[in-house]
């Protein structure tokens, strides 16, 4: 089973980049924006200093959090919001068959016309399930439209809190393992915490289209992953 932990710094560096300007700043030799660097740098100080080690594990789905992934899907249902990644509106009473069905789809077995191979993985705080992604493991035509490699959402009410940030940059790994030599992920444009997630994450802003059946502007991003370090 795949499992990375990570720890509150993932979080609390976050917090910091989000406090940057949104006009580019200088940029050093290695390639990263300077006031990055030095916020990066403080950051990490202050939380080594007066934080302990909270763990944020990033894995597969499992029975253990049944409960805490149901009550993640009622939240995003009672908040009248899209089930986003499109995973959450798979029924989940039955968890064990739910499982079977997530591994099957990761195999690419008894997909829906015009779907592709897919795995989708945790992040979880605290014992809680506070986001979820899934990893289209090939793109077609239309999720080179809309859609992309990589879907993800938070639990409403764990927003805020960095973690739309982590748990994109956590599912690079299994891409990369994979493979895949960049990443396509795509969002509204007025959905401004997906963009700094994305932006975060090292994402380069490719295209943007009105797409008439949702009736708003979607941003297409790209995130190299031919280097390991992101």
């Amino acid at each position: 089973m795949l499992r990375f932990r990570s720890s509150s710094l993932d979080i609390q560096l976050s917090y910091s980049i989000r406090l940057l300007s949104r006009v580019p700043p200088p940029r050093s030799s290695a390639g990263l924006p300077v006031r990055a660097l030095i916020t990066v740098h403080m950051a990490a100080a202050v939380v080594a200093a007066t934080l302990g080690s909270v763990a944020i594990v990033f894995e597969e789905p499992h029975v253990g959090l049944a409960d805490s992934y149901r009550a993640l899907v009622r939240e995003f249902v009672g908040a009248g919001e899209p089930l986003v990644p499109f995973v959450l509106a798979i029924p989940a009473d039955d968890f064990g068959e739910f499982l079977r069905r997530l591994a099957a789809c990761a195999r690419g077995e008894g997909l829906p016309p015009g779907f592709v191979p897919h795995s989708t993985y945790w992040l979880v705080n605290d014992g809680e399930v506070v986001a979820v992604s899934n990893l289209r493991h090939e793109l077609t035509d239309a999720l080179r439209r809309e859609g992309g490699n990589i879907g993800y959402g938070v639990r409403p009410s764990a927003r805020r809190r960095g973690f739309a940030t982590v748990i994109l940059g956590r599912t690079l790994e299994p891409a990369r393992q994979r493979g895949l030599g960049e990443a396509l992920l795509t969002c509204a444009k007025t959905n401004v915490g997906s963009v700094r997630a994305i932006q975060h994450n090292g994402g380069e802003l490719t295209s943007e289209e009105f797409i008439p059946e949702r009736g708003e502007v979607v941003q297409r991003w790209r995130i190299d992953l031919s280097s390991g370090v992101r």
